[in-house]
C-alpha cells in the first residue's frame, strides 16, 4: 500500500488552502491575537467575506438583524465558528481544485457537509467540541478527493458505495482506501491533530487510541449520515450503524429517530451557506 500510494502522493497536486485561511489559522494560534487582526487578515479576501457575510445571515447561525459588515459579522462569530467557517471555504477551494467531474465533486461535498451537520449534533449531547467535529465530518473524506482526481473513471463506479464495501473496493482497485490518502494528504494541513485522526480512522473506530471518543463519533456520524440519507439523494436503510458505537453515545433506537429530523432540519439550512 505505502509504495503504490506514495508514487501517485508525489504525482499529485491538490490547490493549497487559502492564504488567507492559513493565516487565520495561525492567528488562532497565538492566544493573543484579537478580533481586529481576525478582520484584517478576512478583509484581505474578498470570497471570503462574501461568504461569511451570507452564513451568518442565514437560518444556520440564527441572528435576527442583518449583519452587513465584515467586522460585525467577526466579532458576533469568534474564534471558533470563524474557524469553521474559514476551514469550510478551504475545503470547497480543495474541492474547486479536485476532481474535474461536477457529480463526482458534488457527491463528496455533500456527504462531508452530512457527516459534520450529523456529528456536531452527535457532540452536542457529548464532551466533544462541536466545532472541531463539525470540521472533522466536513474533511473525513479528503482522500476522495484525491482518488476522484487520480482515477476518476474507476471511481465514478464505486463512489456511491460506502462502508466496508467501499474500502474493500479501493484496496483492490488502488492498492490503499480513501481514509489511508486522506490521512497522508492532511498530515501538513494546520487543521488539527484530532481531525487528521478522525481522517484517518473514521472507516475503523477501534483504531485509535489517541482520540477514541472523537474518532468514534465522526465514525459514528459517517453511519448515520450514510443510513439516513443526510448529504445523499437517498437513504440507506440497510447501511448498518454499529450498535455498539451507538451504545456508548447513549443513543437509543427512539432517540436517533427524534434527532434525524432535526439533522435533515440542519442540513437543508447550512446547504445554501456553506455551498
Amino acid at each position: 500500500m505505502g509504495t503504490v500510494l506514495n508514487e501517485k502522493l508525489n504525482k499529485f497536486e491538490l490547490a493549497p488552502f487559502p492564504q488567507s485561511v492559513n493565516s487565520l489559522l495561525e492567528a488562532f494560534r497565538d492566544p493573543d491575537s484579537t478580533i481586529s487582526e481576525f478582520v484584517s487578515i478576512v478583509e484581505t479576501d474578498p470570497p471570503l467575506v462574501g461568504r461569511i457575510i451570507k452564513t451568518i445571515n442565514s437560518p444556520f447561525y440564527g441572528f435576527t438583524n442583518e449583519i452587513t459588515s465584515i467586522s460585525h459579522a467577526v466579532t458576533m462569530l469568534g474564534r471558533s465558528p470563524l474557524r469553521t467557517l474559514a476551514l469550510s471555504y478551504a475545503f470547497r477551494t480543495l474541492l474547486a481544485g479536485g476532481t474535474d467531474s461536477a457529480e463526482l465533486n458534488e457527491i463528496v461535498w455533500s456527504h462531508s457537509l452530512g457527516c459534520g451537520v450529523v456529528a456536531r449534533l452527535l457532540a452536542e449531547r457529548s464532551q466533544i467540541d462541536p466545532e472541531e467535529a463539525f470540521i472533522a465530518g466536513l474533511f473525513h473524506d479528503i482522500g476522495k478527493l484525491f482518488i476522484c482526481k487520480t482515477s476518476p473513471k474507476v471511481y465514478e463506479k464505486m463512489i456511491n458505495l460506502c462502508g466496508e464495501t467501499l474500502l474493500k473496493k479501493e484496496e483492490k482497485a488502488f492498492g490503499f482506501t480513501h481514509p489511508e490518502a486522506g490521512f497522508r494528504l492532511a498530515v501538513s494541513w494546520p487543521i488539527g491533530e484530532k481531525i487528521k485522526f478522525a481522517i484517518k480512522a473514521h472507516g475503523d473506530a477501534y483504531n485509535d487510541s489517541a482520540h477514541p471518543e472523537f474518532v468514534k463519533a465522526i465514525s459514528l456520524a459517517n453511519d448515520l449520515a450514510h443510513h439516513w440519507g443526510i448529504g445523499a439523494s437517498f437513504a440507506k436503510p440497510d447501511y448498518e450503524i454499529d450498535t455498539e458505537l451507538a451504545t456508548e453515545f447513549a443513543l437509543t433506537e427512539e432517540l436517533l429517530s427524534s434527532l434525524r429530523p432535526i439533522a435533515e432540519d440542519r442540513f437543508a439550512e447550512s446547504f445554501p451557506c456553506f455551498s
